[in-house]
């Protein structure tokens, strides 16, 4: 019974299931003939015929009444709800053209600026290159700032290759609290090591993970990928960078 009962919940819809679970305590299974028979009581809703047989098989095998029936759906239909709350859910972001008929992807600027706007406590950064002076950079810009206003911490993580510290603090406005500054050293006896990661996590739950750099290019011209992530995968990714920080692998820029 449970695993027809499992089956009936994981592949039929909402409405079919409601359908099922109101006509239950008004049949009996002497009066089922077939599944084709048992399908004609949820007026159209459709449920397999094939998990229909299964159900009505295990009904008859196990000789439970309607109502032991219908409090074992809803009990699947409990567990399936929560572990449907605890799946991650992600979405595709893009930087690039989209085909004359229209995309179901989001630009990669538009999802930054939502992300950043959403942010209440912490807002961690990170990416290999930044430049300054393009509207798309600006506009991230100026959400963080937003952001800094509404006392959310700020910490950004850098390549450091001169450039791109130097270039974050001189639009920065020294009338509000500068970011946290991260860097790593890099590998040593690799000079070709980077921080090459592209990423923006909020508030420990919502994660960006793109190809994209905060750059005019990354932002508006390039052809960029990438994926919002929300859940337990976003905190997975947190606490790592946590302990970067905690071991002293990324170190805070001495202003």
């Amino acid at each position: 019974m449970e695993i027809a009962i499992s089956r009936i919940v994981n592949k039929s819809t909402e409405s079919a299931i409601t359908k099922l679970l109101e006509v239950l305590p008004k049949i009996s299974l002497e009066s089922i003939s077939s599944a084709y028979h048992f399908s004609t009581y949820l007026d159209g809703e459709l449920i397999s015929p094939l998990l229909l047989s299964d159900l009505i098989d295990a009904w008859r095998i196990s000789e439970l009444k309607s109502d032991s029936i219908i409090f074992a759906f809803r009990t699947a239909i409990r567990t399936r709800n929560q572990l449907v709350s605890q799946m991650p859910k992600i979405d595709i972001v893009w930087t690039g053209p989209y085909p004359p008929t229209g995309a179901n992807v989001r630009s990669t600027l538009a999802v930054l600026q939502e992300m950043i706007e959403s942010a209440h406590k912490k807002i961690l950064l990170v990416g290999y290159s930044l430049t300054t002076g393009g509207a798309s950079q600006m506009t991230v810009l100026e959400k963080l700032l937003g952001a800094v206003k509404r006392g959310c911490e700020v910490k950004i993580a850098l390549h450091d290759d001169g450039s791109n510290y130097k270039n974050l603090k001189a639009i920065w406005p020294k009338t509000l609290p500068s970011p946290i500054l991260l860097r790593w050293a890099g590998r040593p006896g690799d000079d070709m090591a980077s921080l090459h990661a592209k990423m923006l996590l909020i508030d420990q739950e919502d994660l960006l993970v793109t190809s994209a750099n905060l750059t005019y290019h990354g932002l508006q011209s390039n052809i960029e990928v990438g994926a919002r992530v929300s859940g337990g995968t976003a905190r997975q990714l947190a606490d790592h960078f946590f302990s970067l920080e905690k071991s002293g692998i990324l170190q805070r820029v001495e202003e």
